[in-house]
Protein backbone atom coordinates (compact mmCIF):
# COMPACT_ATOMS: atom_id res chain seq x y z
CA UNK A 1 0.00 0.00 0.00
CA UNK A 2 1.36 3.01 -1.11
CA UNK A 3 2.65 6.11 1.71
CA UNK A 4 1.86 9.31 1.47
CA UNK A 5 4.92 11.34 -0.07
CA UNK A 6 5.38 14.88 1.01
CA UNK A 7 8.99 15.13 -0.49
CA UNK A 8 7.68 15.26 -4.25
CA UNK A 9 4.94 17.39 -5.79
CA UNK A 10 1.33 16.27 -5.74
CA UNK A 11 -0.40 16.26 -9.19
CA UNK A 12 -3.59 17.60 -9.70
CA UNK A 13 -4.73 15.26 -12.69
CA UNK A 14 -7.99 16.87 -13.50
CA UNK A 15 -11.07 19.20 -12.20
CA UNK A 16 -14.63 18.72 -12.41
CA UNK A 17 -16.68 21.85 -12.89
CA UNK A 18 -20.13 20.55 -11.64
CA UNK A 19 -23.37 22.86 -13.28
CA UNK A 20 -25.74 25.17 -11.32
CA UNK A 21 -26.42 22.79 -8.32
CA UNK A 22 -23.89 22.49 -5.62
CA UNK A 23 -22.66 18.91 -5.28
CA UNK A 24 -23.51 17.80 -1.67
CA UNK A 25 -21.27 14.37 -1.61
CA UNK A 26 -18.76 12.34 -3.27
CA UNK A 27 -17.69 8.44 -2.82
CA UNK A 28 -15.07 6.49 -4.86
CA UNK A 29 -15.51 2.80 -5.53
CA UNK A 30 -13.49 0.34 -3.43
CA UNK A 31 -12.13 -0.78 -7.16
CA UNK A 32 -10.69 2.77 -7.58
CA UNK A 33 -12.57 3.15 -10.87
CA UNK A 34 -15.31 5.50 -10.54
CA UNK A 35 -16.14 8.49 -8.86
CA UNK A 36 -19.45 8.90 -7.33
CA UNK A 37 -21.08 12.86 -6.67
CA UNK A 38 -24.71 14.24 -6.64
CA UNK A 39 -26.07 17.77 -6.80
CA UNK A 40 -29.24 16.45 -4.71
CA UNK A 41 -31.10 15.86 -7.97
CA UNK A 42 -29.11 12.42 -9.24
CA UNK A 43 -26.16 10.64 -9.14
CA UNK A 44 -23.52 10.72 -11.56
CA UNK A 45 -20.78 8.65 -11.97
CA UNK A 46 -17.59 9.35 -13.54
CA UNK A 47 -14.04 7.42 -14.71
CA UNK A 48 -11.92 8.12 -11.95
CA UNK A 49 -8.95 7.66 -14.04
CA UNK A 50 -10.08 10.32 -17.07
CA UNK A 51 -12.58 12.13 -15.42
CA UNK A 52 -15.07 10.81 -18.03
CA UNK A 53 -18.94 10.75 -16.92
CA UNK A 54 -20.16 7.27 -17.49
CA UNK A 55 -23.79 7.24 -16.32
CA UNK A 56 -26.57 9.29 -14.31
CA UNK A 57 -28.50 7.39 -11.73
CA UNK A 58 -32.16 9.17 -11.67
CA UNK A 59 -34.61 8.20 -8.60
CA UNK A 60 -37.67 6.04 -9.67
CA UNK A 61 -40.39 6.54 -7.19
CA UNK A 62 -40.42 8.97 -3.96
CA UNK A 63 -39.46 12.18 -4.21
CA UNK A 64 -36.95 13.82 -2.68
CA UNK A 65 -33.25 15.83 -2.63
CA UNK A 66 -30.53 13.45 -2.10
CA UNK A 67 -27.86 14.72 0.53
CA UNK A 68 -25.50 11.52 0.67
CA UNK A 69 -24.53 9.04 -0.86
CA UNK A 70 -22.37 5.37 0.22
CA UNK A 71 -21.32 2.29 -1.84
CA UNK A 72 -21.21 -1.03 -0.48
CA UNK A 73 -17.90 -2.51 0.43
CA UNK A 74 -18.20 -4.95 -2.52
CA UNK A 75 -18.77 -2.20 -5.10
CA UNK A 76 -22.24 -3.60 -6.44
CA UNK A 77 -24.64 -0.82 -5.23
CA UNK A 78 -24.77 2.59 -4.37
CA UNK A 79 -27.36 4.10 -1.45
CA UNK A 80 -28.76 7.46 -1.48
CA UNK A 81 -30.21 9.29 1.97
CA UNK A 82 -32.91 11.80 0.89
CA UNK A 83 -35.56 14.32 2.26
CA UNK A 84 -38.50 13.05 3.54
CA UNK A 85 -36.71 10.11 5.22
CA UNK A 86 -36.13 8.08 1.79
CA UNK A 87 -33.24 6.19 0.92
CA UNK A 88 -32.92 5.03 -3.03
CA UNK A 89 -30.80 1.83 -4.04
CA UNK A 90 -29.20 1.36 -7.83
CA UNK A 91 -26.84 -0.91 -8.75
CA UNK A 92 -23.52 0.62 -9.83
CA UNK A 93 -22.36 -1.12 -13.29
CA UNK A 94 -25.54 -1.07 -14.69
CA UNK A 95 -27.05 2.01 -13.30
CA UNK A 96 -30.65 -0.06 -12.73
CA UNK A 97 -32.77 1.47 -9.97
CA UNK A 98 -33.05 -1.66 -7.22
CA UNK A 99 -35.86 -0.50 -4.87
CA UNK A 100 -35.99 2.83 -1.97
CA UNK A 101 -36.81 2.76 1.00
CA UNK A 102 -38.94 5.06 2.73
CA UNK A 103 -39.59 5.69 6.92
CA UNK A 104 -42.96 7.00 7.99
CA UNK A 105 -43.08 9.77 10.50
CA UNK A 106 -44.57 12.54 12.38
CA UNK A 107 -40.98 14.54 11.94
CA UNK A 108 -40.35 16.44 8.89
CA UNK A 109 -36.66 16.27 8.65
CA UNK A 110 -34.20 14.14 6.39
CA UNK A 111 -31.55 11.32 6.38
CA UNK A 112 -28.44 13.53 6.34
CA UNK A 113 -26.16 10.22 6.10
CA UNK A 114 -26.07 6.77 4.60
CA UNK A 115 -23.50 3.87 4.91
CA UNK A 116 -23.19 0.23 4.23
CA UNK A 117 -22.20 -2.79 6.61
CA UNK A 118 -20.16 -4.83 6.12
CA UNK A 119 -22.43 -7.77 5.00
CA UNK A 120 -22.92 -5.29 1.52
CA UNK A 121 -26.49 -6.40 2.33
CA UNK A 122 -27.31 -4.05 5.50
CA UNK A 123 -27.92 -0.12 4.72
CA UNK A 124 -27.98 2.49 7.60
CA UNK A 125 -29.61 6.07 7.30
CA UNK A 126 -29.05 8.84 9.78
CA UNK A 127 -30.54 12.25 10.45
CA UNK A 128 -30.84 14.24 13.02
CA UNK A 129 -33.28 12.89 15.36
CA UNK A 130 -33.64 8.94 13.15
CA UNK A 131 -31.53 6.56 12.27
CA UNK A 132 -32.54 3.22 10.22
CA UNK A 133 -31.91 0.07 9.08
CA UNK A 134 -32.67 -2.02 5.81
CA UNK A 135 -32.27 -5.35 4.34
CA UNK A 136 -31.54 -4.57 0.54
CA UNK A 137 -32.41 -7.89 -0.80
CA UNK A 138 -36.02 -7.45 0.56
CA UNK A 139 -36.53 -3.88 1.21
CA UNK A 140 -37.55 -4.73 4.78
CA UNK A 141 -36.55 -2.39 8.26
CA UNK A 142 -34.26 -4.70 10.18
CA UNK A 143 -33.30 -4.09 13.92
CA UNK A 144 -31.88 -0.97 14.45
CA UNK A 145 -28.20 0.08 15.95
CA UNK A 146 -29.42 1.73 19.55
CA UNK A 147 -27.96 4.87 18.25
CA UNK A 148 -29.75 8.82 17.69
CA UNK A 149 -27.38 10.46 16.46
CA UNK A 150 -27.56 10.72 12.86
CA UNK A 151 -26.75 13.53 10.92
CA UNK A 152 -23.13 12.01 10.36
CA UNK A 153 -22.10 8.34 10.28
CA UNK A 154 -19.18 5.65 9.44
CA UNK A 155 -18.80 2.63 10.09
CA UNK A 156 -15.74 0.23 10.32
CA UNK A 157 -15.38 -3.11 8.43
CA UNK A 158 -15.72 -4.70 11.74
CA UNK A 159 -19.20 -3.03 12.42
CA UNK A 160 -18.24 0.05 15.13
CA UNK A 161 -20.42 2.61 14.27
CA UNK A 162 -20.10 6.18 14.89
CA UNK A 163 -22.82 8.72 14.54
CA UNK A 164 -23.17 12.62 15.68
CA UNK A 165 -25.75 14.99 15.44
CA UNK A 166 -25.27 18.51 16.84
CA UNK A 167 -23.27 18.26 19.71
CA UNK A 168 -23.37 14.88 20.44
CA UNK A 169 -21.23 11.66 19.59
CA UNK A 170 -22.87 7.99 19.79
CA UNK A 171 -20.63 4.95 19.11
CA UNK A 172 -21.82 1.30 19.25
CA UNK A 173 -20.57 -2.12 18.72
CA UNK A 174 -22.36 -4.17 16.13
CA UNK A 175 -23.90 -6.85 16.42
CA UNK A 176 -23.53 -6.55 20.50
CA UNK A 177 -25.59 -3.22 19.78
CA UNK A 178 -24.46 -2.00 23.10
CA UNK A 179 -23.86 1.84 22.83
CA UNK A 180 -20.72 1.46 24.29
CA UNK A 181 -20.27 5.34 24.86
CA UNK A 182 -22.26 8.62 24.41
CA UNK A 183 -21.47 12.00 24.93
CA UNK A 184 -22.89 15.51 25.04
CA UNK A 185 -19.79 17.91 25.59
CA UNK A 186 -18.65 18.38 22.48
CA UNK A 187 -17.58 22.31 22.91
CA UNK A 188 -19.16 23.02 18.93
CA UNK A 189 -21.42 21.36 16.56
CA UNK A 190 -19.87 17.87 14.79
CA UNK A 191 -19.51 18.65 10.83
CA UNK A 192 -17.42 15.25 10.31
CA UNK A 193 -17.05 12.10 11.42
CA UNK A 194 -14.98 8.89 10.62
CA UNK A 195 -13.58 5.90 12.03
CA UNK A 196 -10.30 4.03 11.52
CA UNK A 197 -10.48 0.72 9.50
CA UNK A 198 -9.68 -1.31 12.33
CA UNK A 199 -12.62 0.21 14.44
CA UNK A 200 -10.43 1.52 16.85
CA UNK A 201 -10.42 4.81 16.72
CA UNK A 202 -13.23 7.12 16.13
CA UNK A 203 -12.93 10.96 15.25
CA UNK A 204 -15.42 13.96 15.21
CA UNK A 205 -14.82 16.90 12.76
CA UNK A 206 -16.15 20.18 14.59
CA UNK A 207 -17.43 24.09 13.42
CA UNK A 208 -14.51 25.20 15.85
CA UNK A 209 -11.33 23.69 13.44
CA UNK A 210 -10.42 20.54 16.04
CA UNK A 211 -10.71 17.22 15.44
CA UNK A 212 -11.18 15.19 18.65
CA UNK A 213 -10.51 11.60 18.63
CA UNK A 214 -11.75 8.35 21.29
CA UNK A 215 -9.89 5.02 21.38
CA UNK A 216 -12.61 2.42 21.51
CA UNK A 217 -12.28 0.55 24.33
CA UNK A 218 -10.83 3.09 26.85
CA UNK A 219 -12.71 6.24 25.45
CA UNK A 220 -9.29 8.15 26.08
CA UNK A 221 -10.11 11.51 24.33
CA UNK A 222 -7.34 13.32 22.07
CA UNK A 223 -8.30 16.57 20.70
CA UNK A 224 -5.80 18.41 17.30
CA UNK A 225 -6.05 21.70 17.11
CA UNK A 226 -6.39 21.47 13.39
CA UNK A 227 -8.01 24.18 11.09
CA UNK A 228 -8.81 28.09 12.17
CA UNK A 229 -12.27 26.99 10.00
CA UNK A 230 -15.42 24.40 10.25
CA UNK A 231 -13.62 21.21 9.66
CA UNK A 232 -16.03 20.12 6.54
CA UNK A 233 -14.24 16.45 5.93
CA UNK A 234 -12.71 13.39 7.89
CA UNK A 235 -10.94 10.57 6.81
CA UNK A 236 -8.71 7.34 7.74
CA UNK A 237 -6.02 6.40 4.89
CA UNK A 238 -6.76 2.56 4.39
CA UNK A 239 -4.06 1.37 6.78
CA UNK A 240 -5.37 3.32 9.53
CA UNK A 241 -2.07 5.74 10.50
CA UNK A 242 -3.23 8.76 8.93
CA UNK A 243 -6.41 10.96 9.31
CA UNK A 244 -7.18 13.66 6.61
CA UNK A 245 -9.21 16.47 7.11
CA UNK A 246 -9.94 19.07 4.99
CA UNK A 247 -11.89 22.76 5.99
CA UNK A 248 -13.24 25.95 5.08
CA UNK A 249 -10.39 27.29 5.94
CA UNK A 250 -9.06 26.18 2.29
CA UNK A 251 -6.37 23.54 3.31
CA UNK A 252 -5.99 19.85 3.48
CA UNK A 253 -4.13 18.49 6.47
CA UNK A 254 -2.41 14.79 7.29
CA UNK A 255 -2.40 13.61 10.72
CA UNK A 256 -0.51 10.89 12.43
CA UNK A 257 -3.50 9.06 14.07
CA UNK A 258 -0.53 7.66 16.58
CA UNK A 259 1.24 10.51 17.82
CA UNK A 260 -1.54 13.57 16.65
CA UNK A 261 1.30 15.34 14.70
CA UNK A 262 0.81 16.67 11.24
CA UNK A 263 2.37 15.44 8.81
CA UNK A 264 1.87 17.37 5.64
CA UNK A 265 -0.40 20.08 4.82
CA UNK A 266 -2.13 21.16 1.28
CA UNK A 267 -2.96 24.65 0.43
CA UNK A 268 -2.09 25.78 -3.07
CA UNK A 269 -4.97 26.53 -5.23
CA UNK A 270 -7.38 25.29 -2.79
CA UNK A 271 -11.20 26.50 -2.25
CA UNK A 272 -12.95 25.85 0.82
CA UNK A 273 -12.97 22.34 1.63
CA UNK A 274 -16.42 20.68 2.01
CA UNK A 275 -15.79 16.90 1.10
CA UNK A 276 -12.49 14.65 0.88
CA UNK A 277 -12.34 10.54 -0.05
CA UNK A 278 -8.87 8.48 -0.68
CA UNK A 279 -9.17 5.46 -2.95
CA UNK A 280 -8.16 2.47 -1.23
CA UNK A 281 -4.40 2.34 -2.32
CA UNK A 282 -3.71 6.05 -0.45
CA UNK A 283 -2.54 7.14 -3.75
CA UNK A 284 -5.67 9.31 -5.24
CA UNK A 285 -8.04 11.75 -3.20
CA UNK A 286 -10.86 13.27 -4.15
CA UNK A 287 -12.14 16.57 -2.73
CA UNK A 288 -14.79 18.84 -3.45
CA UNK A 289 -14.42 22.77 -2.35
CA UNK A 290 -15.79 25.82 -3.00
CA UNK A 291 -16.74 27.21 -6.66
CA UNK A 292 -18.48 23.61 -7.23
CA UNK A 293 -15.65 21.89 -8.17
CA UNK A 294 -14.57 18.47 -7.33
CA UNK A 295 -10.74 17.97 -7.99
CA UNK A 296 -8.94 14.88 -8.05
CA UNK A 297 -5.32 14.42 -7.12
CA UNK A 298 -2.45 11.94 -6.80
CA UNK A 299 0.71 11.39 -4.66
CA UNK A 300 4.00 10.73 -7.03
Amino acid sequence: MAKFNFNSPIECLYQIQHSEYPTDDIAISPDNRIIATTDGIDVKLWNLQTGELLRILKKRGGVGLIFSIAISPNGQMLAAACKNYLVHLWNLHTGEHLRFFEYITEFQHEFRAVAFFSDNVTVIAGGQRIVQTWDTRTGKRVPCPLIGSGNYLALSPNNHLIGAAISSVEMVEIPHNTKVFHTMELPTTASAVAISPDGLVCAAGLHNGTIKLWQWKTFAERTIQAHSDTIGSLVFSADGQTLVSGSWDKSIKFWNVETSQLEGTISENLGKVYKIVLSADNRTFVSYESGNITKVRRFN
